[in-house]
C-alpha cells in the first residue's frame, strides 16, 4: 500500500501555526518590560541587585506553546502508524515513536512500537534516535525527540512556564550621585557574586556592589541598563527555548526521507 502523509503533515502544519502564535505572544509581553532591577540599600554599604517580576507570564502563552509540542509528537506518532499501514498490517494503539537511547533499548522497542513497519522503514526512523547522539557523546536530555515526549508529559499535568534564564555576559552600568571619573575614587569596587545559578526568580539577588570614596559621598542611585538582565527566556528545561525552532527542524527531518518515498510511489 502507499504511503500516505496527510495526517503528519497536518500535524505538522498546525505545529508551525502554533509556534509563530507563540513567538508573537512573547514578544509582546516582553515588550510590556515585565522584568526589572531593584536597588536595595544595605547597612554594610552594599547596594543588592534585586530581580523583580512586573508583570505575571501569562498562562495562555504556555498553552500555547504545549499545543505546538503536542502536535509535534502527535505528527510521529501518526508517521509510525502510516508506515504500518503501507507495510499492510494493522495498526494499533502500541505503534508509536520510540524513543531507544542505547541499541539495547532499540532492540526491546522495535518489535514493539515499530511492530508492523518495514526493516527499511524502521531504519530511516533509528537513525533519528537519541542513540547516535549518545554515540557522539551528547547529551541524551537535549535530544530533540526526548524533549518533545518529557515536556509533553510535563504538559499533560502542568503548565510548562517560561523563566527568565541567566545570562553570564551581564555586566551592570551603574548610575552614580556625582561624576566620580575626575577624582581618582573607584566609581564600583566590587560586584560580586554575579546570578544565583542558571534560574534567575522573582526576588533572587542577582549582584552586590559598592561604592568607594574620599569622603563617603559617593552613591549608587541606579542600573543604566538593567534590560541586560533578561539574558534570554526559557524553560528551566533542558532542550527548550522559545525562541528556537530545532524541535520542529527534527520533526521535518525524520519526515523528509518518507516524504520522498511517498513521492517515488506516486
Amino acid at each position: 500500500m502507499k504511503l500516505k502523509l496527510d495526517g503528519p503533515r497536518a500535524k505538522l502544519a498546525r505545529a508551525i501555526e502554533h509556534e509563530r502564535a507563540f513567538g508573537d505572544a512573547l514578544n509582546d509581553y516582553l515588550a510590556q518590560r515585565p522584568i526589572m532591577l531593584r536597588l536595595n540599600d544595605q547597612p554594610d554599604g552594599w547596594v543588592e541587585l534585586e530581580l523583580v517580576h512586573r508583570l505575571p507570564f501569562p498562562d495562555r502563552i504556555s498553552a500555547v506553546f504545549a499545543d505546538m509540542i503536542q502536535n509535534l509528537e502527535s505528527a510521529l506518532d501518526l508517521l509510525v502508524t502510516q508506515l504500518v499501514i503501507a507495510n499492510d498490517k494493522p495498526p494499533s494503539s502500541g505503534n508509536y515513536m520510540p524513543i531507544a537511547t542505547s541499541e539495547d533499548r532499540w532492540k526491546a522497542l522495535r518489535p514493539d512500537k515499530l511492530k508492523g513497519v518495514s526493516d527499511e522503514h524502521a531504519e530511516i526512523i533509528k537513525r533519528h534516535q537519541p542513540i547516535t547522539w549518545e554515540e557522539d557523546g551528547a547529551s541524551l536530555d537535549t535530544h530533540p525527540l526526548v524533549v518533545i515526549h518529557e515536556a509533553n508529559r510535563i504538559n499533560k499535568h502542568t503548565l510548562l512556564t517560561p523563566i527568565v534564564i541567566a545570562s553570564g555576559e551581564f555586566e551592570p552600568e551603574y548610575q552614580l550621585n556625582r561624576d566620580a571619573r575626575e577624582t581618582g575614587e573607584f566609581a564600583i569596587s566590587e560586584n560580586s557574586p554575579y546570578g544565583v545559578g542558571a534560574q534567575i526568580e522573582h526576588g533572587h539577588v542577582i549582584g552586590r556592589s559598592r561604592v568607594v570614596s574620599a569622603d563617603g559621598d559617593l552613591k549608587i542611585v541606579g542600573v543604566t541598563n538593567p534590560d541586560n538582565i533578561q539574558g534570554r527566556i526559557g524553560f528551566g528545561f533542558p532542550g527548550i527555548e522559545p525562541s528556537d525552532t530545532d524541535l520542529i527542524r527534527y520533526v521535518i527531518q525524520v519526515l523528509q526521507p518518507f516524504e520522498e518515498i511517498a513521492a517515488a510511489e506516486g
